[in-house]
């Protein structure tokens, strides 16, 4: 089960754009409630009615940050997809990530509520919560945000479009036209996508894919694997 999110790898979203630290925390602080706000939509990847919730949220947020957005038909739960105005003189790059979660049995965790978020600090033995006003003051990047999805995948779409806020913010020309696609059935095997790639393959068309999933290297740090 994948529910941490390394507060660190927040940062590094912002460090290369700003070394300035009362500005980086504002940055995080600000991505962390953004996450918070995401998680707190139930995503069953066995409820219809949950995924149709995450669509509309994301279609808001994403054209928020300048991108069209839409919702493809698959022979199973539909598909999000959204791309920045279109440049024929640059490459194009994919992301992919998925916004459904697994079923939740709420008994075993150790927190009200597995759809909102916790913010805990490590003991020598076990967690401690921690209040999220705590991060008015300073941000303490060895401390961890538990909630359904928080990692695995919904920390990435928001780390991804509090990158491209972080982009325009300094004016960044981004050398790629961005696309992206949301899974909705990652975590009951993506039986639709397959067939979707084929039906929408000209719009899902790019030079270079991005897979933002996967486990946290046994280091800790941020990896990237080519392949």
């Amino acid at each position: 089960m994948k529910k941490l999110l390394t507060l660190t790898f927040l940062l590094l979203l912002f460090t290369a754009h700003s070394q300035d630290s009362i500005l980086i925390k504002s940055k995080v602080a600000n991505a962390i409630g953004e996450l918070r706000e995401f998680v707190a939509i139930p995503n069953d990847a066995l409820n219809a009615d949950d995924i149709d919730s995450n669509l509309y949220w994301l279609r808001k947020k994403f054209t928020e940050r300048g991108f069209n957005s839409t919702i493809l038909e698959t022979e199973g739960l539909p598909l999000f997809f959204a791309a920045l105005p279109m440049d024929d003189n640059k490459p194009t790059i994919l992301f992919y990530m998925h916004l459904d979660g697994q079923s939740v049995d709420a008994t075993k965790w150790d927190q009200q509520d597995p759809y909102k978020v916790v913010l805990k600090s490590k003991t020598e033995d076990n967690w401690k919560t921690e209040s999220f006003s705590e991060l008015n003051d300073d941000i303490n990047y060895d401390w961890r945000l538990f909630g359904r999805s928080t990692s695995d995948d919904k920390g990435p779409i928001i780390m991804f479009l509090n990158a491209i806020d972080a982009l325009k913010k300094d004016a960044i020309d981004i050398p790629f036209n961005v696309k992206v696609i949301l899974d909705s059935e990652e975590e009951k095997s993506s039986a639709p996508l397959p067939q979707a790639v084929r039906t929408y393959k000209d719009l899902l068309k790019a030079d270079f894919l991005v897979i933002n999933d996967g486990p946290v290297h046994v280091s800790g740090k941020p990896t990237i694997v080519y392949g």
